[in-house]
């Protein structure tokens, strides 16, 4: 998945824009800062949130494209994901600077996708460029994609161990990345104080990408997300979830659990079985990047290719 798919994509995703409804969205105050393709909310002492506000109707809104986050220590300042372009990581990085009063010393990649490592190379000029960290999966996936704009940066990267939770330590103040699977291969999130930030292993308001998915992987991976879940949930897309809307998003993913276990048995092919599923009408405001329906069949091939291994 690269940026350019993930844009292309995005502009059937008019439903986004539901994203701020009645049991998807906390209520919250004034954004620490705000541009048409993002808003920045403070989630705790020295912790933000980068909260994406893409529309499909304005381009210009595309720069960021993921949620992230800005995490200030005494030494470091952390900023979770590289977001979607060079122009919004550099807005991301801009405001650490204006926060935390310092600059961006380490950003941390949550996976392959490129909505979410595209804008590297906004950050920092040559010698001054923050510690990149990934998992060696991650790392050596975006490193064999052409045109990467930021090769130097990735190939310096500092590996987050694939067996178990790395800190890192920004100056009184401990950073845990832990990795995971089920969107990808390899998935981390990273959790300071009673803040998660989840990358795509969380979305709300949005029907889940399944593209690079296992789904079982990923079902054992949610559960153990929520089972420790933390006061703030930070997803890859849609606004930051309340308690309801975490169970939503974990109803939704039985939902397509069950379609693609019956329509598997069943010898339905995933493109029939998408264009007749509806989900239940608790989530009747819940979008896709691109149709529904071509949301639900990528969903259904990765349930078939797993089940058929």
């Amino acid at each position: 998945m690269t940026r350019r798919n993930v844009l292309r994509g995005f502009l059937g995703a008019a439903a986004w824009l539901a994203a701020g409804r009645r049991g998807l969205a906390r209520a919250q105050a004034a954004p620490a800062a705000r541009e048409v393709w993002a808003r920045i909310d403070a989630v705790g002492d020295g912790v933000w949130a980068v909260v994406s506000t893409p529309s499909p109707d304005d381009r210009t809104s595309f720069a960021t494209l993921c949620n992230g986050g800005i995490i200030a220590g005494r030494d470091r300042v952390l900023v979770f994901e590289a977001f979607g372009s060079a122009d919004g990581a550099a807005w991301v990085a801009e405001q650490a600077r204006a926060l935390a009063g310092r600059p961006a010393t380490d950003v941390v990649i949550s996976h392959r996708h490129g909505d979410h490592h595209g804008g590297l190379s906004g950050f920092g000029a040559p010698g001054e460029r923050p510690t990149v960290w990934a998992t060696a999966s991650t790392r050596d996936t975006v490193l064999a994609e052409d045109g990467n704009e930021a090769r130097d940066m990735l190939e310096a990267a500092a590996l987050v161990a694939a067996d178990g939770p790395t800190t890192i330590d920004l100056g009184g103040r401990q950073v845990a990345i832990t990795p995971y699977a089920g969107h990808t291969a390899s998935d981390i999130i990273a959790t300071v104080d009673d803040v998660t930030f989840c990358g795509d292993l969380l979305w709300t308001g949005l029907v889940p990408n399944y593209v690079h998915a296992t789904p079982i992987d990923l079902d054992r991976t949610v559960d153990a997300m929520l089972a420790g879940r933390t006061a703030t949930m930070v997803p890859g897309h849609g606004p930051l979830p309340d308690a309801d809307g975490l169970d939503e998003y974990r109803a939704l993913l039985d939902a397509i659990e069950a379609e693609g276990r019956r329509s598997f048995e069943e010898g339905q092919p995933p493109a029939e079985a998408a264009a007749s599923f509806r989900l239940p009408a608790a989530f009747e405001t819940w979008g896709a990047f691109g149709t529904l329906a071509r949301a639900f069949e990528v969903a259904f091939v990765a349930w078939h290719r797993q089940l058929g291994r």
